[in-house]
């Protein structure tokens, strides 16, 4: 009797909210919120972007679609965060004031006149990739494809993929015809990695340092789902005070943000607070797997120094991965003090897809990639040898 063919594997299709089965504090449920608040509920300098869920192979996948508008940050905007960020770092101090926001201006006229900001975002939940997601080719190729019928004029990115954390799916988003993108450099710490010698003893010293730190501050550190309005707003406030000391383009998450993540299964938020118990700062840490990410820090600036509250957020991160075995990517900011206690600077990359776009378009991604392999390469010290083309 001839055997049947095997069916092929149902399409992706994108979800109602109401559609997906959500218990609270499951990743699902940050998914669910974020499509049904939309991504500016969530981000006080985003005033554009729609939250979307997809299925696929029975997983579901958050998608958010952006657009260029005047004044938002570089959370959703490959211009900002590939073009209108690195000119703002170049030019400080080199050009009067005046000069760099005009040319910032200038830069970013010409890339909306492009749509160069007009991207679907897969497997995006606004604080970083949804890591572990697995699928097959046929999966991705599916996937790809929903999000190209729906959104034809849009650019299409997978962002966060780290080489040595998502091999294989590197492999596959290439073999379905992605641009692997440079996107930034980040530290990575492996406890495994042998530290011995005259020239590891400053390493050595620091890193005992962090576990002593972490230790005689543990009596006020607090680790969980924040419990009150108050307490959320004081984290977000610590957060954007703290990233709008590096640049206006950094991300401005809200109060309800912080709220949804803390309470989400994987994610650490251990926060400090001062005599008078106010928060004066905090970390947030996903747990998965063989990996620890650091996914955000923010100190008090005003006793910042004054309390080495920075020795103490990364003591965490520090701690837990030389208590656990697993390796940590502790981000992308403070890289000379990451260095000092033995991690490495890796580089994080998007894959794009971009060969259905008009062809003016896909010279504007192709010049930039080139321009950001370069200089990641020249400046970070991150080589990119043996990492996707």
């Amino acid at each position: 009797m001839p055997s049947t063919p095997a069916a092929d594997p149902p399409a992706a299709r994108f979800l109602s909210p109401d559609a997906v089965d959500a218990p609270s504090g499951s990743r699902a449920a940050l998914h669910v919120a974020l499509c049904r608040d939309g991504p500016a509920q969530l981000v006080e300098n985003l005033s554009t972007g729609e939250a979307l869920l997809a299925e696929v192979e029975g997983r579901v996948v958050p998608v958010i679609v952006s657009t260029h508008r005047w004044g938002d940050g570089a959370v959703l905007s490959p211009m900002r965060h590939f073009v209108l960020y690195p000119l703002e770092i170049v030019t400080a101090g080199r050009l009067p004031g005046v000069m760099r926001r005009g040319l910032s201006r200038l830069a970013e006229w010409m890339l909306a006149a492009l749509r160069f900001d007009d991207v679907v975002h897969l497997n995006n939940r606004l604080a970083g990739s949804e890591p572990g997601l697995e699928l097959s080719d046929h999966g991705w190729q599916s996937l790809i494809a929903l999000a190209r019928a729906r959104f034809p004029r849009h650019a299409i990115s997978v962002d966060g993929l780290f080489p040595e954390q998502s091999a294989t799916r590197f492999a596959q988003l290439e073999r379905c015809g992605a641009l692997s993108f440079p996107a930034r450099t980040v530290y990575v710490f492996d406890p495994h990695t042998p530290r011995q010698g005259k020239v590891w003893k400053g390493t050595r010293w620091k890193l005992q340092r962090s576990k002593r730190v972490w230790e005689d501050n543990f009596g006020r550190c607090e680790t969980g789902p924040l419990t009150s309005k108050a307490e959320s707003q004081q984290i977000a406030e610590l957060f954007k005070a703290h990233r709008l000391g590096h640049s206006r383009l950094n991300t401005r998450y809200t109060a309800r943000f912080f709220s949804l993540l803390a309470e989400t299964e994987e994610i650490e938020l251990t926060r400090w607070r001062d005599e008078k118990g106010r928060i004066d700062a905090f970390g947030i840490c996903e747990l998965r797997g063989e990996w620890i990410r650091f996914l955000h820090v923010a100190t008090d600036a005003r006793v910042a120094r004054e309390k080495q509250l920075l020795d103490i957020v990364f003591s965490r991160p520090l701690t837990l991965s030389m208590e656990t075995g697993r390796i940590c990517n502790l981000g992308a900011l403070n890289g000379a003090y990451k260095r000092h206690r033995g991690a490495v600077p890796k580089t994080e990359y998007q894959a794009i897809f971009i060969d259905h776009l008009p062809l003016g378009r896909r010279m504007l991604w192709r010049l930039i990639h080139a321009y950001r392999r370069w200089r990641l390469a020249r400046d970070d010290g991150c080589s990119t040898e043996g990492r996707p083309h």
